[in-house]
């Protein structure tokens, strides 16, 4: 679509010149939000494009917070026509999902808000890859899990050179659930081919890494090759607004719904007999290759794809959420989050 600027609009410019600081509060157009809540909220930054802030304790994706980017999907390309993710936090883009609220509800045996909770961030993402307006993610300091997720279903990004993405949910016993072991599979699959892209993507997700540096980020396979990085971190939000407005000047339209081809169920079971044998030399803790074997059903298509072949990413999404479901039920990961939160 082709955003035309309202008088208003065109009254709040907004770019590098005369940005001192490059941060949202410096740049919003307003002191009033389109739309706030405790954990997010959603600015004007003017020229057509709003910016989606984050604004919890590292910039976690709570309940709350997903329910701001539920009513941006719901209103883009009327009321804004590009959307910056964004934040003015100097450590964290966002650490992913909110895992105090996942150990509440392990405690409590709720599992059908949990199933809820990792359905809905993974449909919200996917709306968000599919929306009619350019989308733009201002990639700094740490994004993990769902933080990274989100960034991965951007249309562009801007990073920053010390950008340090990760998708490290094994650690926690857990799979990444909202699209990111399928995004990171498309990808790698982009640049080395079927078999090569499973085995890094595989790699990535067993190490559950974090990045030291956007171009680590990129070795990675988290950032494409191409991505903009800036050494300046004041000129982050700047460029991704100028990235945002030059995607809406050339009249944007949202990519294709996207395939990927799965190697099918050969492929399954050389990477389950490389679990074991991880397993057995000592490299991988019996507790992640529980969860490997998951994320390896999820990304060769198990159980729906048999042969290798092209497939809507619906095949590998629904086996995300599949393997989230049992793994959030597991001793192990509950052992896990309740370390990591202090409990």
């Amino acid at each position: 679509m082709t955003w035309r600027p309202t008088s208003s609009d065109a009254s709040n410019q907004t770019g590098n010149d005369g940005m001192s600081d490059g941060t949202v509060r410096n740049m919003r157009a307003s002191a009033n939000p389109i739309a706030e809540n405790d954990s997010a909220s959603l600015w004007d930054l003017g020229s057509g494009v709003a910016c989606f802030e984050v604004h919890t304790k590292m910039n976690a994706l709570d309940v709350q917070a997903l329910e701001i980017l539920q009513h941006a999907i719901a209103i883009a390309g009327d009321t804004f026509g590009a959307l910056v993710i964004g934040n003015d936090d100097p450590r964290a883009f966002s650490v992913g999902a909110d895992l105090a609220y996942n150990h509440a509800m392990v405690s409590r045996g709720d599992w059908a808000a949990l199933a809820t909770y990792f359905k809905k961030g993974q449909d919200l993402y996917q709306a968000l890859a599919a929306l009619r307006v350019p989308v733009v993610a201002a990639a700094h300091g740490f994004a993990l899990g769902g933080g990274c997720e989100i960034m991965l279903h951007s249309h562009a990004v801007v990073a920053d050179a010390g950008f340090r993405g990760g998708l490290p949910e094994i650690k926690v016993g857990l799979i990444p659930a909202w699209g990111g072991c399928t995004q990171l599979l498309l990808r790698c699959v982009e640049r080395l081919g079927p078999e090569d892209g499973l085995a890094h993507a595989l790699a990535v997700l067993q190490a559950g890494e974090i990045a030291t540096s956007a171009q680590q980020s990129e070795a990675m396979g988290l950032l494409r090759p191409g991505t903009p990085v800036v050494a300046d971190r004041s000129a982050l939000l700047p460029t991704a607004v100028d990235k945002a407005k030059a995607m809406m000047a050339e009249g944007f339209t949202p990519p294709p719904p996207p395939t990927i081809t799965y190697c099918g169920e050969a492929a399954r079971a050389e990477q389950r007999q490389r679990v074991d044998a991880d397993v057995a030399a000592g490299s991988l803790d019996p507790n992640g290759a529980v969860v490997m074997r998951d994320i390896i059903d999820a990304l060769t298509g198990w159980p729906t794809v048999r042969q290798k072949g092209e497939h809507p990413i619906a095949v590998s999404l629904a086996g995300e959420l599949v393997g989230a479901a049992r793994l959030i039920r597991t001793p192990a990961a509950l052992a896990a989050i309740t370390k990591l939160i202090g409990g």
